[in-house]
């Protein structure tokens, strides 16, 4: 099993559109999106509570995105290994986390292992649904070789004009090599796993892939993880010793160790960074190291808290 900083490292990298239906990525794995628009008219979305763990500059981007599209993972449950990756960081040198409260795009017991694409989305891997779905990767396979079916005619003409010789052995893939012609795929793609995923069956397989009985006293996960869109930030707490790091505060002991001039040169004021994000924010807190994994576990409880009213 992978370490939570690892699980998270993935999503730091992004994936175009094309590569997670066509190419490198599809060619070995197959992904379903997990579209807002797309949940909205499949079932009930509803609110929920989440943290999210970063870094100072992270937490300037998530208020930037706020409200958008953009989707991002949370927690609202984790083993005191999953609260001390959380503490330490994920994918990054950690020192913020946030409580973030949106639309629930998806929930599991465990890590979903998604993709995110350019435009902020997350993909699911059928691969991690095959134990509660094991038809799921024949049911997209017809998916795409009806749409192959539809568009060959079109890849053939367009085939024989760029190579000089008709197309045999043709492939879904192989839709990419053409813009409009991939174009088309893609929003066929997007319709029918929609209609796909619209199947009452088909939905209840999906959401139970990643349940599973008495999840925080199992000892198979130690965390979980609901993907969040439209949400809005409404608490950050950082840690000050980290803060310090890259920023100069009023007390702080790198001040007191280091020449004036190095203070006021290296390394910027806090307070300019902290008024920004106060405006855009419910409650800004900074707490001292020793106290911060007691707080972040606070604030993962708050969650749970709130979700279950």
């Amino acid at each position: 099993m992978r370490t939570f900083k690892e699980y998270l490292v993935e999503f730091a990298e992004t994936h175009s559109v094309k590569s997670l239906v066509f190419g490198d990525i599809s060619r070995i794995y197959t992904h379903i999106p997990l579209s807002l628009p797309m949940w909205k008219r499949i079932t009930e979305i509803k609110d929920m509570y989440g943290v999210h763990s970063t870094t100072v500059e992270g937490v300037e981007k998530l208020v930037g995105i706020q409200n958008s599209s953009a989707q991002i993972s949370t927690v609202d449950w984790a083993s005191d290994y999953g609260i001390e990756s959380l503490v330490s960081g994920i994918a990054t040198e950690g020192g913020a986390v946030v409580l973030v409260k949106g639309l629930a795009v998806f929930e599991a017991d465990e890590d979903v292992y998604s993709y995110q694409d350019k435009q902020g989305r997350r993909w699911v891997d059928i691969m991690n649904l095959k134990d509660a779905f094991p038809t799921i990767g024949n049911e997209i396979d017809l998916i795409k070789h009806k749409i192959f079916n539809k568009l060959e005619p079109e890849l053939d003409k367009l085939w024989k004009k760029e190579y000089g010789i008709p197309l045999t052995q043709g492939q879904f893939a192989d839709l990419e090599r053409f813009g409009k012609t991939a174009n088309k795929g893609i929003r066929m793609y997007f319709d029918d796993i929609e209609k796909f995923l619209k199947k009452t069956s088909t939905q209840g397989k999906m959401k139970n892939a990643f349940r599973m009985q008495d999840a925080e006293n199992s000892g198979t996960t130690d965390w979980n993880e609901n993907i969040i869109t439209k949400f809005k930030v409404e608490t950050v707490i950082f840690n000050k010793r980290k803060l310090a790091i890259n920023y100069s505060m009023e007390g702080d002991v790198l001040n007191k160790l280091l020449p004036n001039y190095l203070v006021t040169t290296s390394r910027p004021s806090v307070d300019i960074i902290l008024e920004k994000i106060r405006k855009k924010v419910g409650s800004v807190i900074l707490v001292p190291d020793e106290d911060y994994k007691k707080r972040v576990k606070e604030l993962v409880s708050t969650a749970k808290i709130m979700n279950k009213r």
